[in-house]
């Protein structure tokens, strides 16, 4: 037999695309990274790969991704540059 438990807040999260919102519940950075580049041509790109497992929570719209950048500095106390071809995320291997 296969447990099924209704969860709204599950469901909610999941189809919030449908409002262009992404809503992270403790989501990886990478994970959070690899659905905001789904609906936008400038790059979110992780530098320092050791960020990468860092669990993020929160809601931003899917055209936002400057407001998600900014976001994780300040949740995660790391750099971030922001230009018109990318948003970079923490330094590489790690040095501020």
């Amino acid at each position: 037999m296969i447990d099924v438990a209704y969860r709204p807040q599950e469901v909610t999260r999941k189809l919030a695309w449908r409002d262009r919102e992404i809503i992270l519940h403790q989501e990886s950075l990478s994970d959070a990274v690899a659905e905001f580049n789904r609906y936008n041509t400038r790059e979110i790109i992780i530098a320092d790969p050791r960020l990468n497992t860092a669990q993020l929570v929160g809601g931003f719209q899917v055209d936002q991704p400057e407001s998600f950048a900014l976001a994780v500095k300040l949740a995660l106390d790391v750099p971030v540059d922001i230009n018109d071809q990318r948003i970079l995320i923490g330094t590489v291997g790690g040095h501020s």
